[in-house]
């Protein structure tokens, strides 16, 4: 398993961002533990009122 982690840094704020995403790899190809998290406002916002699946 490998983490896959970018960032960015923004110094003047102080305030630091990471993306943590966890990849598993198999004998055939890979498989992405994060893949089923939302990323888009609309998406996560849709999961907390309870219209989207987890």
């Amino acid at each position: 398993m490998f983490t896959v982690e970018p960032c960015i840094y923004i110094r003047e704020e102080n305030l630091e961002i990471s993306l943590e995403n966890d990849m598993l790899n198999t004998e055939e190809s890979f498989i992405d533990l994060m893949g089923y998290i939302p990323l888009e406002a609309d998406e996560v916002e849709a999961m907390m009122a309870g219209l989207l699946a987890p």
